[in-house]
C-alpha cells in the first residue's frame, strides 16, 4: 500500500483583471520651487521606476538625487491591470508642488474605468499634527467664580 500522491496546479499562462488590458502611454508634469515646469517623455506601463526617476530628473534637475520610488505589491510586474507608484521626497524641508499625471497625446492610456490621479501625503512631525478645536459645551468646571 502506498501512500504517496501528486497534485500539479497549473496557472493560466496570463493573469490580468483588467478587460481590455491597460495599454499606452503616460507623461509626468513635474514644478520646481522657481515655478518653472517640466514634462516628461512618454512612460509606458511597462518601465520600471528607475526608468521613471531618470525622465523626471531630465526634465526637473532639481529633483536629482531627491526621489525615492516604491511600487505597490499588489500590482508589481503586471501593469496590465495598473500601477501604483509612491514618490519619497528626501531632504526637501518645503512644500512640493503637487506633480501630475498626464495622458500622453501620443499613446494615450486606455482602459476600463481609468483613473489618472496624485496624492500628497504629509506624514506626522511637530509642525503637521492637527487637533479639531473642542466645543465650549465639552468643557466644565465646578467653579461658579473666575
Amino acid at each position: 500500500m502506498s501512500t504517496q500522491s501528486t497534485i500539479v496546479a497549473t496557472l493560466p499562462k496570463n493573469v490580468q483583471l483588467s478587460d481590455p488590458p491597460m495599454t499606452g502611454s503616460f507623461r509626468i508634469k513635474c514644478f520646481m520651487p522657481d515655478g518653472s515646469e517640466g514634462i516628461t517623455g512618454d512612460i509606458g506601463m511597462w518601465n520600471s521606476t528607475s526608468q521613471i526617476n531618470t525622465a523626471i530628473e531630465t526634465v526637473c534637475p532639481y529633483y536629482r538625487e531627491k526621489l525615492q520610488f516604491y511600487e505597490s505589491y499588489a500590482l508589481v510586474n503586471n501593469p496590465d491591470d495598473g500601477r501604483d507608484i509612491y514618490i519619497r521626497f528626501i531632504g526637501l524641508n518645503h512644500e512640493i508642488p503637487q506633480f501630475e499625471l498626464v495622458n500622453s497625446p501620443n499613446d494615450p492610456v486606455q482602459a476600463n474605468g481609468l483613473v489618472l490621479n496624485a496624492t500628497t501625503f504629509v506624514p506626522y512631525n511637530q509642525t503637521t499634527l492637527f487637533y479639531e478645536p473642542i466645543p465650549f459645551e465639552f468643557l466644565y468646571t465646578n467653579e461658579t467664580k473666575p
